[in-house]
């Protein structure tokens, strides 16, 4: 088994096809409510959670992350990212660039799956090759010795991960009826977050009990369905405070709520300033940009 994995490290790091790039590596601290909006890149996305927890969305699916999960988000895989409201969120993170022909791909399950992501708990060895990588890719220079010493904690990674791959489509069944009809229903609510949304309605319309929906929120997500649909409508609020010149009573209603008042209290509450001062904020910025 062990020369078996050190000749798959030694044809894939000695193939004249294989190329790797470190985009970006490193620790970062994420305040609550912190909010990074849908987007995909060509590169492999690697992510753990050290402390707090947080919610990743990938192609309209909900993912908790709490501390010890890892996901693995594949390239081109839309995807955005929400700390909760309850504390920070410290995540280990590798951008990655990874090109290698197909044949040495099938010997890493990381490499050659066609999966949007994978979610992987409880293995601390992940996140200490990726502060390993961190730390050397912070180093890197044109040294040779420092290069080969990133590329085989590259490998050591590629190979942890492709274990821990294997082991969970060993021991998980398929996404069961329940779930696809969750994730149904979570896209409804991000396409028609500006109606009003009930709970009991939402449980009739996708055949859920209203139960189970509640369940769903508070284990897997970690907060209450009114919290993430308001998640979803201050998100959207913002757009609209820096693209537009919309009242704040206009924009309240366009997002869903009853009142600018109570449309300006969640604002307040999720972002900790109110909206007339986030859009002056974002106009300044525009304007000191424009004057450089």
């Amino acid at each position: 088994m062990v020369n078996d994995i050190q000749t798959k490290i030694i044809e894939l790091i000695s193939d004249d096809s294989y190329r790797v790039k470190v985009i970006n590596a490193g620790i970062y601290m994420f305040p609550s409510r912190y909010y990074y909006a849908s987007h995909n890149h060509k590169d492999y996305e690697i992510n753990y959670v050290t402390k707090g927890s947080c919610i990743m969305e990938i192609d309209n699916e909900c993912i908790q992350l709490k501390e010890g999960d890892c996901i693995i988000i594949n390239p081109r895989a839309n995807h955005c990212f929400m700390v909760d409201i309850k504390g920070t969120c410290r995540i280990t993170q590798l951008e990655i660039s990874i090109n290698v022909n197909q044949e040495l791909a099938k010997n890493f399950s990381f490499l050659s799956s066609r999966e949007n992501y994978h979610k992987i708990s409880n293995c601390s060895k992940i996140n200490l090759l990726l502060e390993q990588i961190s730390r050397d890719f912070r180093c890197l220079n044109e040294n040779h010795t420092m290069k080969a010493l990133l590329n085989l904690t590259l490998a050591q990674l590629y190979i942890i991960l492709s274990n821990c791959i294997d082991n969970k489509a060993e021991s998980t069944d398929s996404k069961t009826n329940s779930n696809k009809k969750i994730n149904k229903m979570l896209d409804y609510i991000k396409n028609n977050s500006d109606e009003d949304i009930i709970i009991e309605e939402l449980s009739l319309r996708f055949g859920i009990s209203s139960r189970y929906v509640r369940k769903y929120f508070s284990e897997k997500l970690g907060i209450k369905c009114s919290e993430y649909i308001n998640m979803i409508r201050i998100n959207k609020a913002k757009e609209l405070l820096w693209e537009t010149s919309y009242s704040i009573t206009k924009i309240s209603a366009i997002t869903g709520f009853n009142s600018s008042q109570y449309f300006c209290k969640v604002f307040k509450k999720q972002v900790g300033i109110s909206p007339v001062s986030y859009r002056n904020m974002w106009t300044n910025n525009r304007k000191e940009e424009d004057n450089e």
